[in-house]
């Protein structure tokens, strides 16, 4: 007979898992307790809190080194605050978390300045979010945190046609906004909108710096300009309550138009959903801004438009005069994009996917048969083009060497005509018109 052995299992009791107590202290403080959880420097939240209270902080364990108890400690000392000041810490925390995703991070980057970001150059983006909303709550000087909540929409809505535009103007413009350029900038809006009184315009002018990594994988800083003009010129139509009865009422709320304008690169792009009005505003910024000082004739907006290049069908359109002496265009080059957005905890993120369709040039073949036959692709316009580059082949001439002409043109406002010749210039030019590639005005 067999027995069975029978082993004593010893249940191990394991000890709860440390929590912070966020929700169960401030269950109507959703976004202070997320934003809370992340934010490094806790001097600044220091900071913070003692603007909203009279009371001393000293219940909370700032120097602890287990995250947990310092979170509980602190979200039991907010918890401890008025309503008020509870519902300040929570719009306020909604809005410095916006500024932390993609969008935002770069905007507060932006307007901080180089001693500023050397100073943070290891803090989480949380923190430098709240670090511009105190400069801006403890100076009323300080209007950068306002500003940057602008840029990130700008950024946000850079790549969506439903709420920019983009156009390549002159370069190295220096802009001064004076009271009279105010004032011409004002009368021109207003002659554009009817219906707006001169006198209710407000326009600010901003300069913020630009993070490029163009030399040596550095930081280097550029200097861009936002130029914010509102005024009273958006109907809005709503119903509302009055003596029992429902009455309907119309009014005019708050139309913004954003511009931004990158000396460097002559880049200016023109923020409003009405879209046909954007070359109107384009234009007047460039009439009275830009041209200040100058020939509005020695300073032409240009407009490019790729999408006809997701389709075989233009290399029908890609024709030439005898006179400009051109033996063939080929397309080189086509990439395209797809761009979408995702939103998680950390905010909204762009995503884009770039496809790049490249033609060797001892291939006989055209840039579309490569995507079809090699890569399965017989339908480019399910993406976006952003680069196309030509390849013109010139004859020779007049004792002149037949030669190339490569032709770059990148989304939205980029074409790379800085090593041709003022003729081979002009002549890209002229054949981009004729394609209806790019409008000058």
């Amino acid at each position: 007979m067999v027995t069975a052995a029978t082993n004593d299992v010893k249940t191990v009791q394991r000890k709860p898992k440390a929590t912070d107590c966020g929700a169960e202290l401030l269950p109507n403080m959703e976004r202070f307790v997320t934003l809370m959880r992340q934010v490094k420097q806790r001097v600044f939240v220091n900071h913070w809190l003692s603007l909203l209270t009279t009371q001393p902080l000293t219940d909370v364990l700032w120097d602890e080194l287990t995250v947990t108890r310092y979170l509980k400690t602190l979200f039991t000392a907010v918890a401890a605050f008025s309503d008020f000041a509870q519902q300040q810490l929570e719009q306020s925390a909604l809005r410095i978390y916006t500024l932390s995703d993609d969008y935002g991070c770069d905007a507060v980057k932006s307007l901080l300045d180089e001693k500023e970001l050397t100073d943070m150059n290891n803090f989480d983006k949380y923190s430098r979010a709240l670090y511009l909303h105190l400069c801006s709550v403890t100076s009323k000087n300080d209007a950068r945190f306002e500003r940057a909540e602008t840029i990130r929409q700008q950024n946000k809505k850079w790549k969506s046609e439903a709420y920019s535009s983009h156009f390549q103007g002159p370069k190295s413009v220096d802009i001064v906004m004076n009271d009279d350029l105010k004032l011409k900038l004002k009368h021109t809006i207003a002659q554009t909108y009817p219906q707006v009184a001169g006198s209710d315009v407000v326009i600010e002018h901003f300069q913020r710096r630009k993070l490029s990594k163009q030399q040596n994988n550095d930081d280097s800083l550029v200097a861009l300009h936002t130029i914010v003009v509102n005024f009273n010129g958006k109907d809005t139509h709503y119903d509302k309550i009055v003596d029992g009865e429902i009455r309907a009422h119309n009014d005019q709320a708050v139309l913004s138009i954003n511009f931004a304008y990158d000396p460097a690169s002559g880049a200016l792009s023109v923020f409003t959903e009405e879209k046909s009005a954007r070359v109107t505003l384009a234009k007047a910024l460039r009439d009275v801004v830009f041209a200040a000082d100058a020939q509005i004739e020695d300073m032409p907006l240009r407009e490019f438009d790729l999408t006809g290049f997701t389709q075989a069908s233009i290399l029908n359109k890609l024709t030439w005069e005898p006179s400009d002496g051109i033996s063939s265009i080929k397309i080189n080059l086509i990439r395209v994009a797809k761009v979408t957005e995702r939103e998680d905890d950390n905010g909204a993120h762009a995503i884009s996917s770039d496809l790049t369709i490249r033609r060797d040039r001892y291939d006989l073949r055209d840039v579309f048969k490569v995507a079809d036959e090699d890569f399965g692709l017989s339908d480019l316009s399910l993406w976006d083009a952003s680069q196309v580059k030509l390849v013109l082949r010139m004859d020779a001439k007049d004792g002149r060497r037949a030669h190339n002409i490569t032709v770059q043109i990148t989304a939205p406002n980029g074409l790379n005509d800085n090593e041709k010749s003022e003729e081979n210039r002009q002549l890209v030019l002229r054949l981009l018109k004729r394609w209806n590639v790019v409008r000058e005005f």
